[in-house]
């Protein structure tokens, strides 16, 4: 016999009244179909709140009040227009955030935030060179400055970092997102193509 569970009933069945809970002598009472049929909103409001609990415990199904939890629980502030997956993503890479690192253990971490395919690393000399697919990533310009914050803050201190991010098209310098350069005092250089 599978085991019952009541939570898992409870969320799946939207269409449940109260007094149905009741025995059958019990339900014809006038009193007993008021007092429930005044009880069901709250009731109803319980569960869905117990439904949103329990998808927010995991990072993929988290919605916006889910993820604020995560950014608290890690000291990461979002940023305005930020959306869901940019989020996601942040958090993910705040996780997953332990210096030091190796070129493998970056590879990972590069694959945990946007997949294997979109991205390539190469090391020249003190030099950290990051190719990033531009199309394959969710919002690319945020997580890009994202990116680089984060590498710059659990990179030894006497590697560059320079982050590239790449269109799959060759596009006009004019057209959309093309050809703008970052500089940074720290050591650190971005351009995006």
């Amino acid at each position: 016999m599978a085991d019952f569970n009541p939570i898992a009933f409870n969320l799946d069945n939207e269409d449940r009244h109260l007094l149905e809970y009741l025995p059958p002598v019990l339900r014809q009472v006038l009193d007993f179909q008021q007092i429930n049929a005044a009880s069901e909103p709250e009731i109803r409001l319980a569960w869905q709140g117990l439904g949103r609990v329990l998808g927010n415990q995991f990072l993929e199904e988290a919605d916006a009040a889910g993820l604020a939890v995560w950014e608290r629980e890690l000291g990461i502030y979002p940023k305005a227009g930020d959306g869901l997956a940019v989020r996601r993503a942040r958090i993910k890479a705040g996780w997953n955030r332990k210096p030091p690192y190796t070129l493998r253990w970056l590879r990972e971490w590069l694959d945990s935030l946007g997949g294997a395919e979109g991205h390539s690393e190469t090391v020249e000399g003190y030099t950290l060179n990051i190719q990033l697919d531009y199309d394959l990533l969710p919002e690319p310009n945020k997580l890009v400055q994202e990116l680089l914050g984060l590498l710059l803050s659990i990179r030894p201190a006497n590697l560059l970092v320079q982050i590239e991010a790449q269109a799959a098209a060759d596009l006009p310098a004019y057209a959309g997102a093309a050809a703008c350069g970052f500089a940074f005092a720290d050591g650190a250089a971005a351009q995006m193509f």
